[in-house]
């Protein structure tokens, strides 16, 4: 076995000479004895029988007798030989045996792999103290040292004087070699490395060739040296690095069962392993079958920005997707494509984004629509394409962008059936989305094209977008084309719930063309219709009435009527009192005004006058910002009995709902429902008050009725604002899976009120958080605040709050 071996696996240190001349004169004859009988058992390796001549009562106590207890103890494995040693250092420093005794501290610590200790121990010594054989020897450990311990630019001109150097080749050679390999001279550290065995001597230099072969893209080459190595009991400190190698080059050699058990080894014994090996397991887990395998190795790859990050959110997204969840799919698949480092994986990304969206994946604010025209415009000549142009419509659909869908199923040549009922629908949904905001004769348009191209297709769609058709003819005053459309829904086969709501209008409509006898038949049916909300049978009634009396049933109108009965009495004083305080008020001085109107009103209480005073003390108040003396003036108002308009009713309620005053606000309401013909939008204003009202005087469960019902129209204002409301007392009763029920039916219900839509996803956040899903509320959180287009508002306070909670 050559010297550097010894060195290098921990093999015992050579035999120091021992010195032939030099005795110390303070040693008598006996001590000179057991001092020749100390150096000839130590010079036979015979360190027992040394020590215990050293430790005889006459044994000399210089320092040749400490150096050779010293080395006795270091050959024995005895930690004593460090004091003792560092006993030469002190007491005898220019002794020729303090650098002797250095070396056994710098070698006891070296062949423990103490690095820091042999480097502190081996940098002391001054080799010019050394004989030339030792110094060699201190130079190579010392080296080596350095480099175990990051100091490489010190090791370098230590490694360059071994070269040549008999005994020194292999360490020489396989040192140069690392040092290139650390500078990134791979090229020259590869042919250093290729002169010398593979495995030998306890170096490896095949582990950094295989390395380097990996790093080349040869990945055969690199395999082939990884199973040699393994094969090989030394490697044992490289093992899980050569097996990282060699299942990584399998698996780019497309030999995943080959791969799968070196990745596996690798992992399992790694406290922190690489990401491209976690990213290849978890490729190879995927394509078994193994999604949850996939999933647990995809996550622990770190979620910096890297291509293994960005491709590993997409293993995720598909391993989501094929366990049936296609919200998180869709969350995993939108970072991933935001990363865009490796446009192949941003291509699939944004393809499966899109996809897991039209699946029913939802992302707070999210477009598939806007993905799938980003992917057209970056990937145009994708094999993905014609699949993503099918998509589109839907996607626009799905996004509520109906014009572009419309203009997209138009740009189709040879529509089938089934194209055609998507084009009826996305018609039916811009009829409504028109009505809903106002634009009547728009609404008619489009209501008609989707009763016309729905057909026999789907006879559902065509009696619903009837239903709409007559709401919006009626807004025209066409009520004759209104009553036609009325009639096709109630003789189609429409939604049932919606039957009372196509009866009230069909009343209407005849009541607008004077056939009071047939209206008054329908209002009753609307009237007995069990899905026609409260507010609206009550109307049926007093219209009812209405037709009663114009076709002469007095009697019977009378009873309906006699709730409508008021009076009162004139006086001149309180007109001019009331005019005063009006002039008062154009001048400026708003104080005098009040003032005026307060005395008018207390002067002359039964005047006929006192409505329109305490109207103007209202509005006056109102004007200055003092809601609740606005409240008390129309309250009084009210008591009066007197006539009142629907903007003004509609004025007392909005004051009432500001001041808190919850009681006199149902009042206003109930007055509003029997006070004129109200429109949808209307009404569902005065069922939202309804049930704020209804919420904050102790009746939770009929304000609750009122906001699910509200919530079923959630592309208007009203609609959305319940819904929130409605999901916010399920969660506050603690009906966690109702609330979240309604909450993503109606952040998937394409309103158009993103303050609201958003009020949803965060109430849907704390139905997670409420419910131990925190993870996944956090996600919805942190994809909001990225996506929410609104600014102004509390939105961003709100997720602020809820992610500092969770």
């Amino acid at each position: 076995m050559e010297r550097s071996s010894r060195l290098l696996i921990g093999a015992a240190l050579t035999i120091l000479a021992l010195p032939a001349t030099g005795r110390e004169s303070l040693f008598s004859a006996d001590a000179e004895g057991v001092a020749e009988r100390a150096r000839a058992m130590h010079s036979l390796g015979n360190y027992a029988g040394t020590l215990d001549e050293l430790h005889l009562p006459q044994a000399p106590h210089g320092s040749e007798a400490l150096w050779l207890e010293a080395s006795s103890l270091y050959h024995r494995g005895d930690a004593a030989c460090l004091e003792t040693a560092e006993r030469i250092a002190a007491e005898f420093p220019e002794s020729e045996y303090a650098p002797k005794a250095a070396m056994i501290i710098g070698d006891w610590h070296f062949f423990r792999h103490d690095w820091p200790e042999a480097t502190q121990a081996y940098g002391a010594i001054d080799p010019e103290r050394l004989l030339p054989a030792d110094r060699l020897e201190h130079t190579c450990r010392y080296a080596i040292s350095l480099i175990r311990t990051g100091h490489f630019d010190e090791a370098r001109p230590l490694v360059k004087s071994l070269i040549g150097r008999k005994g020194y080749e292999t360490p020489a050679t396989f040192y140069s070699a690392y040092l290139d390999y650390i500078d990134g001279r791979f090229r020259r550290a590869y042919d250093l490395f290729s002169r010398l065995p593979e495995s030998a001597d306890g170096l490896v230099p095949g582990y950094y060739m295989a390395q380097i072969d990996y790093s080349d893209g040869r990945f055969q080459k690199a395999a082939e040296r990884c199973r040699r190595l393994l094969a090989d009991d030394s490697v044992t400190e490289f093992r899980p690095e050569t097996e990282r190698i060699l299942g990584l080059s399998l698996f780019k050699l497309g030999d995943p069962e080959g791969a799968e058990k070196p990745l596996r080894s690798y992992v399992d014994i790694s406290d922190t392993p690489s990401d491209d090996a976690l990213y290849a397991l978890g490729a190879i887990l995927y394509s078994h079958g193994d999604y949850a395998g996939c999933a647990a190795q995809m996550r622990r790859i770190g979620d910096t920005r890297s291509a293994a990050s960005q491709g590993a959110l997409l293993y995720l997204g598909q391993c989501a997707m094929q366990t049936g969840d296609p919200s998180e799919a869709a969350l995993c698949f939108e970072k991933s494509a935001r990363m865009d480092i490796d446009r192949n994986v941003t291509e699939s990304a944004l393809y499966n984004y899109a996809a897991a969206l039209t699946r029913g994946g939802k992302v707070p604010f999210s477009s598939s629509a806007t993905l799938l025209e980003r992917f057209a415009r970056e990937f145009p000549n994708s094999d993905l394409t014609p699949d993503v142009e099918r998509y589109l419509a839907s996607a626009y659909y799905a996004d509520g962008r109906y014009e572009e869908a419309l203009r997209s199923l138009d740009a189709i040549p040879g529509r089938s059936r089934e194209l055609e009922t998507a084009r009826a629908k996305t018609l039916y949904q811009l009829g409504v989305r028109a009505l809903t905001s106002g634009n009547a004769r728009q609404a008619a348009t489009r209501l008609k094209q989707a009763v016309e191209k729905s057909g026999k297709n789907d006879p559902a769609l065509t009696a619903e977008a009837s239903l709409w058709l007559g709401d919006a003819l009626y807004s025209l005053g066409k009520y004759s084309e209104a009553r036609n459309a009325y009639s096709a829904f109630l003789n189609g086969r429409g939604d049932a719930a919606n039957r009372g709501a196509a009866l009230y209008g069909m009343a209407y409509s005849l009541f607008n063309l004077k056939d009071y006898a047939s209206a008054a038949k329908y209002f009753t049916l609307a009237e007995e219709a069990p899905t026609l909300p409260a507010k609206q049978r009550a109307d049926a009634l007093l219209r009812r009435a209405d037709c009663l009396y114009y076709t002469g049933r007095y009697q019977d109108a009378a009873s309906l009527y006699a709730r409508a009965a008021q009076g009162g009495e004139h006086g001149e004083g309180d007109y001019a009192l009331y005019r005063q305080a009006v002039m008062a008020g154009l001048s400026g001085n708003i104080r005098q005004k009040l003032s005026l109107l307060e005395e008018a009103a207390t002067k002359y209480p039964g005047s006929r006058w006192l409505p329109a005073i305490l109207l103007e003390q209202a509005v006056t108040y109102e004007e200055t910002g003092d809601a609740a003396r606005a409240a008390d003036a129309y309250r009084r108002r009210l008591d009066t009995n007197a006539a009142a308009d629907t903007d003004e009713l509609f004025r007392m309620a909005a004051t009432m709902h500001k001041a808190g005053r919850w009681t006199d606000l149902l009042a206003v309401t109930s007055r509003l429902r029997r006070a004129a013909r109200l429109d949808t939008d209307e009404l569902a204003d005065l069922d939202l008050y309804d049930a704020d009202a209804l919420a904050h005087t102790g009746r939770g469960t009929e304000a609750a009725a009122i906001y699910s019902q509200l919530s079923a129209t959630p592309e208007s204002l009203t609609g959305a604002k319940a819904a929130v409301a409605y999901a916010q007392h399920l969660l506050d009763s603690s009906r966690h899976a109702e609330a979240e029920k309604a909450l993503l039916a109606f952040t998937s219900s394409g309103t158009p009120h993103e303050y609201w839509l958003a009020r949803g996803y965060i109430l849907l956040s704390d139905v997670y958080a409420a419910t131990g899903r925190r993870d996944l509320a956090r996600d919805y959180l942190l994809s909001l605040r990225e996506n929410y287009p609104g600014s102004g508002d509390d939105i961003d306070s709100l997720i602020a709050g809820r992610l500092k909670k969770l």
